[in-house]
């Protein structure tokens, strides 16, 4: 794979490409680097931390940065992402979407450190093994449902279920639109191979109850929010998210904190008054009708949580503005129906956006409109 070209095509700025490719030419040949890209090839993967680990010794001995040479070394071997994914049933386009989390990463990483670079690894395990995906606006991967139990009316999600993984990548605002067709993208992506019968589940330092009136100088993070139900919480020692809004990890001393958006504004007047930090847990019921909002499917996204009387003149509703619309028709019919009267295509839907600890998806910088 041709380095620089694969770097120009995910986006990464002019002068950040100089700085790669430079680096790139410099260590290319050597058996030391040659060595680290295979290891990051190899199926499967062993130890990644140990390998950062080295990836970073072999940075002190060119006298690079370690986190420039991470980056490096993951640019150089993210040809065999494609090939997996597409082995798994994905396509080309889709694999360029996805790569583009290198440059997501990198940015955060400018941010915070001030050099272009990735200073985490464990989250790219799935990656590497073509099992997450970008469509559109999100990032989605399948894994094990995490909690013991989550029972709501009918709907019973017990551990190790599959589910449907969603995470919110750091590349620009989170528009609510972009995210309904991206969830709509994923249930077609991922229904035609599983017949639809999936969870989606979401974690997340965004929807901790008590930050909800920190977020109103921000409706894009309270809108998304508002698509799905609240379940559980779990509570904080430390703000361990802080490092989103503030771009550093050294929160101790509060006065030292950037202030130069309303969002950090707002944070750091919770914080000088004592306020707790956790995360939220979310689901939403009936994923596959919340995902059909054309823009005019209101009614539709609430059937999930009414009877079937009340489904049936939400349907009423919805197929009566349809007549204005009638590109969406069919596919539309299809999906009501689908989701509307059978009980087997219940869905839930959950949205992953926060890990515990170091290998975290997203700054909060990308989904906020900042003052």
């Amino acid at each position: 794979m041709d380095f620089e070209y694969f770097i120009r095509k995910i986006g990464f700025e002019e002068e950040d490409i100089n700085t790669l490719v430079c680096l790139y030419d410099k260590v290319k040949y050597t058996e030391a680097f040659k060595g680290l890209v295979n290891e990051m090839r190899a199926e499967p993967l062993g130890d990644i931390y140990d390998l950062r680990q080295r990836i970073y010794g072999y940075a002190s001995v060119v006298n690079a940065h370690p986190y420039t040479m991470l980056l490096t070394v993951l640019c150089s071997s993210a040809d065999v992402i494609k090939d997996r994914m597409i082995k798994s049933g994905s396509t080309e386009a889709v694999y360029w979407d996805t790569v583009r989390d290198f440059r997501y990463k990198a940015y955060e990483c400018k941010r915070m450190h001030g050099v272009i670079g990735i200073f985490i690894i464990g989250w790219y395990r799935l990656l590497y093994e073509g099992r997450r995906f970008e469509l559109g606006r999100l990032q989605f991967e399948i894994i094990g449902f995490p909690m013991e139990k989550y029972s709501k009316g009918n709907t019973v999600i017990t551990k190790g279920m599959p589910i449907i993984n969603v995470h919110i990548p750091s590349s620009g605002r989170l528009d609510i639109e972009d995210v309904k067709k991206s969830l709509k993208a994923a249930t077609e992506f991922f229904t035609l191979k599983y017949d639809g019968k999936f969870f989606f589940f979401c974690e997340s330092w965004l929807l901790y109850p008590k930050y909800k009136s920190l977020f109103k100088v921000s409706k894009n993070i309270t809108d998304f929010a508002s698509l799905f139900d609240i379940f559980d919480t779990i509570e904080q020692e430390k703000f361990e998210d802080g490092w989103r809004i503030f771009n550093t990890e050294e929160l101790s001393d509060i006065n030292k904190l950037p202030n130069d958006t309303s969002l950090r504004r707002a944070f750091i007047e919770y914080m000088k008054n004592g306020g707790s930090f956790g995360s939220g847990f979310l689901l939403g019921e009936s994923g596959c009708a919340l995902f059909l909002d054309f823009g005019l499917g209101g009614q539709t996204a609430l059937l999930g949580r009414f009877g079937v009387r009340r489904q049936f003149v939400g349907l009423v509703l919805d197929l009566g503005l349809l007549l204005a619309q009638p590109f969406v028709e069919f596919g539309l019919g299809v999906r009501l129906g689908e989701c509307t009267f059978s009980d087997t295509a219940q869905q839930v839907l959950l949205v992953h956006y926060a890990f515990v600890g170091e290998d975290r998806p997203t700054g909060v910088g990308g989904l906020c409109a900042f003052e």
